[in-house]
């Protein structure tokens, strides 16, 4: 496995084998996870972000870690979106 600076893992390696090598069970449910964390950590510039992370990414030719954050952008949009309850 390839390694950045640091020690740490690529993302697309993060995608391969979980966040930290652990990573949630279930891919769905850590994208929900990790759209909500930088909701919360980033607010209105949650989307910024994720589309500077996103294109970083592609200009590296990290194919898997730009479907990762394409994904958690999804599930952030969708977690900004108004409710079908209310």
């Amino acid at each position: 496995m390839r390694h950045g600076r640091e020690g740490a893992m690529t993302d697309g390696e993060k995608a391969r084998v979980g966040a930290g090598g652990a990573g949630i069970a279930d891919p769905d449910l850590e994208r929900w996870a990790e759209a909500l964390a930088i909701e919360r950590r980033h607010g209105a510039d949650a989307q910024r972000i994720i589309a500077d992370r996103i294109a970083a990414l592609s200009r590296t030719g990290d194919e898997a870690g730009v479907e990762r954050w394409r994904q958690i952008a999804a599930k952030l949009d969708e977690l900004r979106a108004p409710s079908a309850l209310n």
